[in-house]
């Protein structure tokens, strides 16, 4: 974490250094998240069971706060912006973390070429769910397992560059990035599988985890802690990721991205071990006139641990469709996802396959104001449930009500 909070350091000075010569304009944007919620008996994956939902077992029912997010952004110049993106919840832990922290270079858009940058913590750009105000989901509660994951395990700790032509017709862009930490990236895909909900990792979380046969004194993962920490820096190598996007003026956007942590899987830090993951994503977004949108999505990829102890093969896609009149909007997505178990390792099958439905309905009253309801129902299949006496394949409904209350200094 030394080159966290050093980066942290660098860009508080920066901003100070920048304001003295012009005035900072500061904002905070955000909003309070109220929850009401009825789940099935799987014990959620956040309270170490085999449920896939944010909420099941004996959390599933009943009132919480489920998020107060705060987006504070100091603008420094006219094209130079400080971002820091902070969350606290009931099931946030630590309960007040930081999601992203970023310096930004950002001119106004104009006609050819222009260069745009990141340096410090911040989502690699891969999510066209993701659009609204502190990585939420305009069309629903739960994000898609592929990208519920991205908010889980992927952060950029490091430097981004775009090149952006913008013409008549639209914005092309081609955006590359080197980062450190994220070492650990994948592990949760193997040791726990997909899941979906509407939870990001912050830079001080940790994910929890099953207390699988692999962790004990003699197993394939010994000395592995029962909680990941997706941005530890375990092996002092750096990962890249190369992304292109077609965003035409009438709505159609085209994005792909190849992604590489390039970690030694070898590498253990006493209880982390570091993943060599490799993957790439490729989406599109597509308006059918002023009311209906189609989104889609894919992912395929792989990633190991101690090779030959884990090595796994990746799979997830979604398909979105959303219809929206005046205040109201009604989605539906349908998933599918994978993890092919390619290792003999025989205390840790990682191996599981599952599909899920989604239907919410999102009622704006004014532009403060966002209620949702969501049904969300999941069914999978995992080698490893019946090690903890489980079924193989589960079905999972989850019902939620959302009441959200937006503020903005601005």
């Amino acid at each position: 974490m030394l080159p966290l909070l050093a980066s942290v350091i660098f860009a508080i000075a920066a901003a100070r250094q920048l304001a003295a010569a012009e005035p900072m304009e500061l904002r905070a944007a955000g909003f309070i998240d109220l929850r009401l919620a009825h789940g099935d008996d799987a014990v959620s994956w956040l309270d170490r069971g085999p449920g896939k939902t944010r909420l099941g077992g004996p959390e599933s029912a009943g009132a919480q706060v489920a998020e107060v997010a705060a987006i504070v952004q100091a603008r420094l110049t006219w094209d130079i912006s400080a971002v820091a993106h902070v969350v606290a919840g009931a099931q946030q832990r630590p309960g007040v973390d930081a999601i992203e922290s970023f310096l930004a270079y950002k001119p106004a858009p104009r006609q050819g070429l222009v260069v745009r940058a990141k340096a410090g913590a911040f989502f690699p750009p891969i999510s066209l769910e993701n659009t609204g105000l502190a990585w939420t989901s305009p069309y629903t509660l739960s994000s898609s397992a592929l990208n519920s994951w991205v908010g889980e395990e992927l952060r950029t700790i490091g430097v981004e560059g775009s090149a952006v032509r913008r013409s008549d017709a639209g914005e092309w862009s081609l955006t590359g990035a080197v980062f450190g930490f994220n070492d650990p990236v994948g592990s949760v895909l193997a040791r726990r599988g997909w899941a979906i909900h509407d939870r990001e990792t912050g830079l001080f979380g940790r994910l929890p985890l099953a207390p699988l046969a692999a962790f004990r004194p003699g197993g394939s993962a010994a000395g592995q802690a029962n909680d990941v920490d997706p941005v530890a820096e375990i092996d002092g190598r750096v990962g890249w990721y190369a992304a292109g996007e077609w965003a035409e003026n009438e709505g159609v956007r085209v994005r792909a991205l190849v992604y590489d942590n390039r970690s030694n899987d070898r590498s253990f830090n006493g209880e982390q071990y570091a993943w060599h993951t490799r993957f790439g994503a490729i989406g599109g977004e597509v308006p059918i006139g002023d009311r209906i949108e189609l989104v889609a999505q894919a992912m395929s990829g792989r990633t190991k641990m101690a090779s030959p102890v884990v090595d796994n093969r990746f799979h997830a896609a979604f398909a979105l469709a959303s219809y929206a009149w005046d205040r109201h909007r009604l989605s539906a997505r349908v998933e599918r996802f994978t993890v092919k178990d390619r290792d003999r390792t025989g205390d840790d099958p990682n191996g599981e396959r599952g599909r899920a439905w989604t239907a919410a309905y999102v009622f704006r009253p004014d532009d403060r104001q966002r209620l949702t309801i969501e049904a969300l129902h999941v069914r999978s299949s995992r080698d490893a449930r019946p090690r903890f006496g489980l079924p193989r394949r589960v079905d999972e409904t989850l019902l939620q009500l959302s009441y959200r209350y937006f503020y903005d200094t601005r």
